[in-house]
């Protein structure tokens, strides 16, 4: 009869026997013994502080594009600002100018 775990759940030798022979010959197939299985885990460790490190590096990375994407879309929001009211009162002194020369021209008109 097979369990949950795919592995017969009644066995001659008890489950725990049973599950101490499937770790057993899992490491075998996998090519790992108890000594490198220890190395492992203390490997993880080292290379779980680093990768804490390379996060924290990460984000202030992340926050210093931010300030910078910030900034930059401030300038940019003040040179269009700028270019807007450049050409607004380019064209409103262009209206003038023709306002007033149409001015003079009826004042020269009506006078003569």
């Amino acid at each position: 009869m097979v369990g949950a775990s795919g592995w017969p759940s009644e066995h001659p030798l008890g489950s725990w026997s049973w599950s101490r022979r499937a770790a057993d010959v899992a490491l075998y197939a996998a090519g790992t013994t108890p000594d490198n299985i220890e190395s492992n885990i203390t490997s993880v460790g080292v290379h779980t502080s680093s990768a804490a490190e390379e996060l924290t590096t990460a984000h202030e990375y992340q926050r210093k594009a931010g300030r910078r994407k910030l900034w930059l879309m401030i300038i940019l929001i003040i040179v269009v600002a700028v270019v807007l009211l450049a050409v607004r009162l380019r064209l409103l002194a262009a209206t003038t100018f023709t306002v007033t020369n149409v001015a003079r021209a009826l004042s020269h008109q009506i006078l003569s």
